[in-house]
Parts: structure tokens; C-alpha cells; sequence
């Protein structure tokens, strides 16, 4: 997935896609978010969307991403309330790490 390669914030949300749902999904799902071929392989095209992307917006569009992929589940019902606390709690995270690096890049 190369997550160690993507901006910090955004290699949070990736990796936790990925462990809950498989590393091709969520390649396929960051790939639809930033509007590059789903190939579900992250190569370079992927990586300089990555980076050229709004990094809090990529995030946010990906929660949401996951959450509508959640929701069309058939355990949502069941497990759906707690699914939805981990995925924003992870968004926060993710959000919080953007945020530290664009003020460390920008001092």
C-alpha cells in the first residue's frame, strides 16, 4: 500500500481502511476518492495525486467513502453505531496528524 509513502494523516486513514477491510479495497477507495484509475495498486500516479490533494479534504471524502461502504453492509444494523465511532475517531487522528505537519512544513 506504500502507506509510509503518503502524506501523515492520510497514512493513518489508508491503513485503517486496510486493516478492517483489505488493502486492495482501500487502495481502490483512496484511488476513487482522489479521482485516478482504481486499480487497486498504488504507483506513482497514486502517490502524486496523493500529495497534490488537499490532505484534510482527501481525508474527509475517504471517511465518507468508508462509512457509505459500512453502511451497505449487511452487520451495519448490528454493529453499525460502533463501525461509525472507530471510523471517525480514526478521521480525528488522521486529521490532527495533517494538521501537525502543515505547521511543522510551514515553520
Amino acid at each position: 500500500m506504500k502507506a509510509d509513502e503518503l502524506p501523515p494523516g492520510l497514512d493513518l486513514a489508508l491503513f485503517d481502511i486496510a486493516v478492517h477491510s483489505g488493502p486492495s479495497r482501500a487502495v481502490r477507495m483512496l484511488q476513487a476518492v482522489l479521482g485516478v484509475g482504481t486499480d487497486g495498486i498504488v504507483g506513482p500516479v497514486t502517490l502524486a495525486a496523493a500529495w497534490a490533494a488537499d490532505t484534510t479534504e482527501t481525508i474527509r471524502r475517504l471517511t465518507c467513502a468508508r462509512l457509505g461502504f459500512l453502511a451497505r453492509l449487511i452487520p451495519w444494523p448490528v454493529f453499525g453505531r460502533g463501525w461509525r465511532r472507530r471510523v471517525l475517531a480514526v478521521e480525528q487522528e488522521a486529521l490532527r496528524l495533517a494538521s501537525s505537519s502543515t505547521s511543522t512544513r510551514n515553520a
